[in-house]
């Protein structure tokens, strides 16, 4: 079977007719007639005729062997068939859960990768909810906002390593974690531990963490027991015709050249981390909005402006540049683009933080806002906020949303008031306040002009009626109606959610929730809150030098020259350089 490491160096193979411009002859110069005394000392000599074609036959050959060897194709032997199916598959535990069940299928519980919902080691109780979005880890970017999951018992993970956080509680304890494969829950998809399969994120994020699991499991359809680097191989056919060509057209210094260079190759193709052709390190100054806290910060090799704070995209751009360490100057308010610790787990390098020192300044904040998706217009709607202040003794400060407005010091603030479109956080500022971005806040939420009309049909003497019947009409966006025809939507009370009942009202509530769903308009989306966190983002950072120092400990692997297209046009050019220099034709 054969394999290829690098199949983008396949597209130069018709670069290696090139020396067959070599072989076209060159125009003859007109002949000139030179006046000589005698010619009685002179012998005349026979020029012997040279084999043109096979030298460039030759010179053919090994373009063609160079471009075969940075494409590193390779032999295995296969030993073992399996199924293709079954080692590309998803692992989930535990087997006999009904909600991975539903959702997944039935899958194997061993493997390479999976979904581990089968929490061990001593359990936690209390009240937490998960952290609110955005989320930035690849398989959750689809997802949607998980703020109102309720969690009653989960364990502590132990993250260690190069393992990634992808969601944390509400105390910052985390709830899944990425390690080595397979995603780890804290919590464990029941009832008694959390909310979370009643909730209809419950199915979309099943699904983006089996397709992101499959996406990076290896689907090999044999087991190898032997790999040969045939690019080696190829390289050396390089070396061999490279020979037979400077005996048949001479030997020159620029021959000499690539010949070296092909021959490092063959004796060891890789480039270790600490070489001193990688760079001693790369910069990472972050100049966005939410930075000038910060003064004097240095410039850098790669810089960010503006107000999206893109961490992750940035290390990923920085994958084949070879550096010996990336320095990060950041306050670690990540708010565009994939997550910057899963970025920093697919680098060869370690990611350090800088450390900086804030200047002093006073400022207000409304730093987080919570409210629901959907509202009606005049019905209530419960909004909060938390206000941040930062320098100076705390006072009481003005805060107003639409026509309310109250005296607030700092902390969670929470109001309920009639839904209305376009609503507005906003604090007073401080006398000498730092910036006044981060004192107005907008409430993206969709407001309807009416409720949702909904028939519930079935016997009002049946208990699941009259039990749909006092979840439906606790729904701040349904209005139950008794005709048929003015609905828009029919509930039948059928007896399909017998199974239910002895979840409590919460389960029947959000299982009808995801049946109304369809029928709203689509979610406000949120801006990305630069200016609205001001100050370091501690976990973040944390993370991101766990990962590092981790990376730094396990040592930088080798990196592989062959994968350098580049390396292999300079290698070319210096073989078709040092034919030119002498034709073969005159």
């Amino acid at each position: 079977m054969m394999e290829w490491g690098n199949p983008v160096a396949l597209w130069t193979l018709p670069l290696a007719l090139l020396p067959l411009l070599l072989h076209l002859p060159k125009r003859s110069a007109p002949p000139v007639t030179v006046p000589f005394a005698g010619t009685q000392f002179l012998r005349v000599v026979r020029p012997r005729a040279r084999a043109d074609w096979p030298v460039t036959a030759v010179r053919i050959a090994a373009l063609v062997l160079l471009i075969i060897g940075f494409a590193q194709p390779r032999g295995t032997t296969q030993t073992v068939e399996t199924n293709p199916t079954e080692l590309a598959d998803v692992a989930v535990r535990p087997a006999n859960n009904p909600f991975l069940r539903m959702v997944l299928g039935q899958r194997r519980t061993d493997g390479p990768c999976g979904l581990d919902f089968e929490p061990v080691g001593p359990t936690r109780t209390g009240e937490q909810t998960i952290a609110p979005g955005p989320y930035f880890h690849p398989a959750l970017m689809n997802v949607g906002d998980l703020r109102h999951v309720r969690v009653q018992q989960w364990v502590s993970l132990t993250v260690t390593g190069r393992a990634v956080v992808m969601l944390r509680l509400q105390n910052g304890e985390p709830l899944l974690v990425e390690d080595n494969g397979w995603i780890r829950s804290a919590v464990a998809l029941d009832p008694a531990w959390t909310d979370l399969p009643f909730q209809p994120q419950v199915v979309p994020l099943l699904h983006e963490l089996g397709k992101y699991l499959r996406a990076r499991s290896p689907p090999a359809q044999h087991r190898s027991q032997t790999v040969r680097d045939l690019g080696r191989v190829a390289l050396a056919g390089v070396l061999f015709l490279a020979l037979v060509e400077m005996w048949l057209a001479g030997h020159r210094l620029w021959k000499w050249l690539p010949l070296l260079g092909v021959a490092w190759l063959v004796w060891d193709p890789t480039l270790p981390g600490q070489s001193p052709l990688a760079t001693q390190q790369l910069t990472v100054v972050d100049h966005t909005d939410s930075m000038r806290i910060f003064p004097d910060l240095p410039a850098g090799d790669v810089e960010l402006h503006g107000t999206h704070t893109d961490l992750g995209s940035v290390l990923l751009s920085l994958t084949n540049r070879p550096a010996r360490r990336i320095v990060l100057y950041t306050d670690g308010q990540h708010n565009f683009g994939p997550d910057p610790v899963w970025a920093a787990t697919q680098l060869n390098v370690p990611v350090e933080v800088a450390p900086l020192t804030p200047m002093a300044y006073r400022d207000v904040c409304i730093a987080e806002i919570e409210h629901p998706s959907h509202a009606v217009r005049g019905r209530p709607a419960t909004l909060s906020a938390t206000i941040v202040a930062a320098g100076g003794p705390p006072a009481p400060r003005r805060v107003r949303i639409g026509s309310v407005q109250t005296n607030v010091v700092a902390g969670r603030l929470t109001l309920t008031i009639p839904a209305e479109s376009n609503l507005v956080w906003e604090v007073d500022p401080l006398p000498d306040e730092l910036t006044l971005a981060n004192n107005r806040r907008p409430v993206p939420m969709r407001v309807l002009e009416r409720p949702i009309r909904v028939y519930l049909s079935g016997r009002p003497t049946h208990w699941e009626y009259r039990h749909l019947r006092r979840a439906l009409l606790a729904h701040p966006l349904v209005e139950l109606v008794e005709d048929a025809s003015r609905a828009d939507i029919t509930l039948p009370a059928t007896g399909e959610t017998w199974r239910l009942r002895q979840r409590g009202e919460l389960a029947y509530r959000n299982y009808w929730y995801q049946r109304l769903a369809p029928h709203l308009p689509p979610p406000v989306s949120e801006p990305p809150p630069e200016l609205y966190r001001l100050g370091f983002n501690e976990p973040l950072l944390a993370d991101l030098a766990r990962v590092g120092a981790a990376i730094k400990a396990n040592g930088t692997p080798r990196r592989d020259l062959r994968d350098s297209v580049e390396l292999m046009v300079l290698l070319g050019g210096l073989f078709l350089a040092g034919w030119a220099s002498r034709r073969v034709l005159k």
